[in-house]
C-alpha cells in the first residue's frame, strides 16, 4: 500500500504547495470522510516548523497560528508511536481535532 486516507491528508500539511487539488473532481470528495479538512487547509504558511524529523521515517510539520494552526505528520511503513511536544501551545485549554488510521488499515483506511 502506498498510503492510508490519513498519510493522504497528512501529505496536504507536511507538503506545502500553493496549487492544492485532489485527484478527481471534488464533487466525487463531497461526502467523504476527511474532505473537510482538505477543504480548510491553507495553500501557503504564514508560519512553517518542523518540531521532529528523522529522514526516510518521520517528520512533523505545524503551519499557521497556534489559534488556527495545523499539524500533519507522516511515516514510513514502520509502525510507531511518537510523543509530539505541544509545548508552543502555552497555557490554557486547548482542542484538537485528530486524524488517525482504523486499527485495519489495510483493509478499511477511514479516519
Amino acid at each position: 500500500m502506498l498510503g492510508t486516507r490519513c498519510h493522504q491528508l497528512a501529505m496536504y500539511v507536511v507538503l506545502e504547495n500553493y496549487l492544492q487539488m485532489v485527484c478527481d473532481y471534488p464533487e466525487a470528495y463531497e461526502g467523504q470522510e476527511g474532505f473537510e479538512f482538505i477543504q480548510q487547509v491553507p495553500t501557503t504558511w504564514t508560519k512553517q516548523k518542523c518540531p521532529m524529523q528523522k529522514v526516510g521515517e518521520y517528520i512533523t510539520v505545524r503551519g499557521g497560528r497556534v489559534m488556527n494552526g495545523m499539524m500533519g505528520t507522516i511515516n514510513n511503513h514502520n509502525a510507531r508511536q511518537l510523543s509530539i511536544p505541544l509545548s508552543f501551545l502555552g497555557e490554557g485549554n486547548w482542542k484538537a481535532e485528530i486524524y488517525t488510521d482504523a486499527d485495519d488499515v489495510t483493509q478499511n483506511p477511514i479516519i
